[in-house]
């Protein structure tokens, strides 16, 4: 039969609730109390129902990282991979886990797909690439309340959380740099047509160029989405 809280509540002489306390880590518990818990956890070889702590919390532990996972994306954009594992270690020492939602692989529109996740309980929390962001979606993320960070700036005037890279800044400085190496004359390759990240990345393009003796001509840009 396996140790339930109680049984380590009855062998240290306290209370279930201070067992839980010692369990989830709260302050309010002192350091002799809490050591005997822990002793007494590690000597029963407790191991804490996590699903079922979870669901007495109401929460899963569990934060959705959605995009569009086809096959060949890692080679087509490999810096949503460099986010996705810096995001799992972050949440990992949190205490949280990070699962994937394909949101191009059950046929169904994006409305539909956001709402079964979230009245599904299945997470606390949503990590978007900002393509998929529209105003619909962000009615319904904010009709919910339901927690949630856009990667890269959404295409709309949006109330949504969002993070994105400094395109300015390291525009700048990548000009900067090849223009001490001698370089005069260069391209940029990348991109997706009509989109306000390729636009941002132009105009960031062309303010390190604004210095005597350097010009800058658009021709230099080639757009492909390389696959």
């Amino acid at each position: 039969m396996s140790v339930t809280i109680k049984d380590i509540a009855k062998e240290a002489d306290v209370s279930v609730a201070t067992v839980s306390k010692v369990i989830n880590k709260k302050i309010h518990v002192s350091p002799a109390t809490q050591k005997k818990v822990e002793n007494v956890i590690a000597r029963l070889n407790y191991v804490p129902n996590v699903s079922a702590a979870n669901l007495a919390r109401k929460s899963s532990k569990t934060i959705l990282y959605a995009d569009n996972f086809c096959k060949g994306l890692p080679y087509k954009n490999p810096h949503m991979f460099d986010i996705i594992c810096g995001v799992s270690h972050e949440l990992s020492r949190k205490g949280y886990h990070l699962s994937l939602l394909n949101l191009e692989s059950c046929g169904k529109k994006l409305k539909e797909i956001f709402e079964e996740t979230i009245l599904s309980h299945i997470a606390d929390g949503i990590i978007l690439n900002s393509i998929y962001t529209t105003p619909q979606i962000e009615r319904l993320l904010l009709r919910y309340d339901f927690p949630q960070i856009c990667i890269g700036v959404p295409e709309f005037d949006s109330m949504l959380s969002w993070i994105d890279t400094n395109h300015a800044l390291s525009s700048q400085l990548a000009v900067d740099h090849l223009v001490s190496c001698g370089c005069r004359k260069i391209a940029f390759i990348g991109g997706q047509k009509q989109t306000k990240y390729l636009w941002n990345v132009c105009a960031a393009l062309e303010v390190p160029w604004k210095k005597p003796g350097l010009t800058f001509e658009r021709t230099g840009f080639l757009i492909t989405n390389l696959i």
